[in-house]
């Protein structure tokens, strides 16, 4: 699986990383859990409470997820990632990352625009 991120994406990571000094290792542990290709086949064909499907193609091989990350510094996962997973080329890129309690929802142009 290869990871890539949006240069607004890294920024944003950066400044709450500055203020929950376990983010770095906490989303090492998600990247793995979300590299898992049983776990995205599950992702792709339904919601939960940890994750949820944005966007779907229509050959359904391109998605767009919003998925809830455990932040040990905070005890909770109040913190959310967008990412687009590619089946085809087996990559995913992230998006954006926010705290749930600063912003309710994700940034629907972002997204939008980088499917489009």
């Amino acid at each position: 699986m290869d990871f890539t991120a949006i240069a607004i994406f890294n920024k944003e990571f950066k400044k709450l990383f500055k203020k929950y000094k376990t983010l770095d290792s906490d989303f090492k542990i998600f990247k793995k859990l979300i590299s898992d290709s049983d776990r995205i086949k599950l992702f792709s064909q339904q919601s939960t409470n940890h994750h949820s499907i944005l966007h779907a193609n229509k050959e359904r091989t391109a998605f767009v997820f919003k998925s809830r990350l455990q932040c040990r510094a905070l005890r909770s996962s109040r913190l959310r990632v967008v990412y687009f997973y590619d089946a085809i080329k087996n990559q995913i890129t992230f998006l954006e990352i926010f705290f749930k309690g600063k912003k309710e929802n994700e940034n629907v142009p972002r997204w939008k625009k980088f499917i489009a």
